[in-house]
């Protein structure tokens, strides 16, 4: 654990895990009992908004920019180029990550400057990835098996065959990912019994703080 815990000043947490494994939901029970959530994704899509970032990726992707509003990323076309090329993709993630790393250090910035106790939510695919990892006090792995996981993806995300495998690929290992944290839920049964997982891991939070 982090200094964070142990000086009485907040606990961030990090949920972590693969395509439609059920994260955001532990996440969002999470949120409901208190925690104050990042999200991952939505950072990016706000950054897809930034004046700068939009210009970087206009001179590296201009095609994302077809048919869109001006000056709008088409994030669907832009996410069809880079999965189906880990080379693209990664000229993709030097422009967004960095910022994305940055943003979030400074979120929990302020939250440990003046979070009396309170509870912070990191969640996301690429906590791993990020380097986010450190500014986790706790890390939880929600597991389901594969073939929910991507059922879940391809009729909640509108992803067709292959999509999320490409995606999950793309992403640290889920052994890593399971091996980083301290914590596993299972997000493959029903709501009622992630919600009474989550409610086990708030007490012991709780018993932290």
């Amino acid at each position: 654990m982090t200094s964070g815990a142990e000086s009485g000043v907040g606990i961030v947490v990090g949920v972590t895990g693969g395509v439609g494994s059920g994260k955001s939901t532990v996440a969002g029970m999470l949120a409901r009992l208190g925690a104050e959530l990042v999200e991952l994704d939505g950072i990016g899509h706000e950054l897809l908004g930034d004046r700068a970032v939009r210009a970087e990726l206009r001179r590296g992707f201009p095609e994302a920019f077809e048919g869109s509003p001006p000056d709008e990323v088409a994030r669907r076309r832009l996410a069809e180029r880079v999965f189906a090329d880990a080379r693209e993709l990664e000229r993709l993630n030097r422009v967004i990550h960095p910022r994305m790393k940055d943003e979030v250090r400074r979120r929990v910035g302020i939250f440990r400057a003046g979070a009396k106790g309170g509870v912070m939510v990191i969640e996301g695919s690429l906590v791993l990835e990020l380097g986010l990892r450190d500014l986790c006090d706790r890390l939880v792995f929600v597991d389901a098996p594969e073939d929910i996981r991507f059922a879940r993806a391809e009729a909640f995300r509108g992803w067709g065959p292959g999509e999320a495998r490409r995606r999950e690929n793309a992403q640290a290992s889920l052994e890593s990912k399971r091996g980083a944290a301290d914590a596993v839920i299972d997000g493959s049964g029903s709501r009622e019994n992630v919600e009474r997982q989550v409610r086990r891991l708030w007490e012991e939070i709780q018993h932290e703080r």
